[in-house]
């Protein structure tokens, strides 16, 4: 019966010694587990810092071309009022020219008839 209760000492010794080790394999096994979770929150946190810093960057370069275009569209607008002006000053002068020379030409027809 002594061989039989040692038998039994050695079993149980064998089951908590594995139990034990079954345990220590399931904390390991949490540990990594937790381990590839932070570094997936981190990598995660990462791209997003990435994608706000991309997208502010895009909102700026769109601020700028829109500043941009209506500095342009400003700039075209004060040349097209400049031509405009520039037209109208040339169409002025050519058409009183024009009314010189027809009074010229009156004058010289007077002359002409007398």
């Amino acid at each position: 019966t002594q061989l039989q209760e040692w038998k039994i000492a050695s079993l149980v010794n064998d089951h908590k010694s594995a139990h034990q080790i079954h345990e220590e394999k399931i904390t390991s096994l949490e540990n990594d587990y937790k381990k590839k979770d932070q570094m997936q929150e981190v990598k995660i946190a990462s791209l997003e810092n990435e994608l706000k810093s991309k997208t502010n960057t895009l909102e700026e370069k769109i601020v700028t071309m829109e500043n941009n275009t209506e500095s342009n569209n400003q700039v075209l607008k004060e040349k097209m009022t400049l031509m405009e002006t520039n037209y109208k000053s040339k169409v002025q002068m050519l058409e009183e020219k024009m009314m010189s020379m027809e009074e010229n030409c009156q004058v010289s027809n007077k002359e002409i008839e007398d």
